[in-house]
């Protein structure tokens, strides 16, 4: 008997996973690195990277393949990109960190106002950047937008799954769980140790406050306490949903219903 399974099985599965040597420190041939950029010694740069000017690769950092830096973007120490991650310019990302394949970080904010000719739209521009801290992963094909002023943050900690978009200004605590295929509009805020399930949506403006937990699928359209469990369409109390889920399945077994 093990007091928690997961967390031995864990301790198993380490036993057994393959040994995947670092790649050696270096600059591949293929990779281009700006003059101005500033690349540690042990740090590893893969086939057709490119650095843009300014940027920084700190000490023991990796960069596999196809990965780009922006202009004085960062990639903090020991942090992993597999390839084809893209960090865009002025974007910072901390130390031991993993990204995943096809990760953008920095894209432009999803801002548009009717043109007031009438004709079309205008588009807002976002001039802001996005801040990923320590011990950060984030998952294949996930989206980070860049502040229209200041900074998008995904705090220390924080695990983000595949498929994921995060807009323009949201602040993201410590330690935060994000499933697959989740979406968080403009300016939302997370606090601390907050669990999202898969395809959850949260409107815009929205807080959820440290520890909630949220169910698969549901929307989120008021702030949220912290503590709380919610879940539903639009969400609300776990424990109010599920009384009424009970309830609706009792109305359609009765007779001449």
């Amino acid at each position: 008997m093990v007091p928690d399974a997961d967390l031995a099985l864990i301790k198993i599965l380490s036993l057994f996973a393959p040994r995947t040597p670092a790649p050696p420190p270096g600059i591949h041939p293929t990779a281009y690195v700006d003059p101005s950029a500033r690349v540690a010694a042990t740090a590893s740069i893969g086939p057709h990277c490119v650095i843009s000017a300014g940027a920084t690769v700190a000490e023991h950092a990796v960069l596999m393949a196809h990965d780009f830096v922006g202009e004085n973007a960062s990639v903090g120490p020991g942090t992993r990109l597999h390839p084809g991650v893209r960090i865009l310019e002025r974007c910072t990302v901390g130390g031991s960190c993993t990204l995943y394949p096809g990760v953008v970080i920095g894209a432009d904010g999803f801002g548009y106002r009717p043109d007031p000719s009438g004709d079309g739209l205008v588009k807002v521009p976002h001039i802001g950047d996005v801040v990923v801290e320590d011990h950060v992963e984030i998952g294949a094909n996930s989206c980070i937008d860049r502040a229209k002023f200041s900074s998008t943050i995904i705090g220390a900690g924080t695990k983000i799954d595949n498929l994921v978009q995060i807009a323009h200004n949201c602040l993201v605590g410590r330690c935060c769980v994000l499933c697959g295929g989740t979406m968080l509009a403009g300016s939302v805020t997370l606090g601390d140790g907050v669990v999202l399930g898969g395809q959850v949506g949260v409107a815009d403006n929205v807080t959820i406050g440290a520890g909630s937990r949220v169910g698969a699928k549901a929307g989120v359209n008021n702030d949220i306490p912290g503590g709380a469990d919610y879940m539903g369409h639009p969400a609300g109390p776990a424990s109010e949903w599920r009384r009424t889920f009970a309830k609706l399945r009792l109305m359609g077994r009765r007779k001449g219903v």
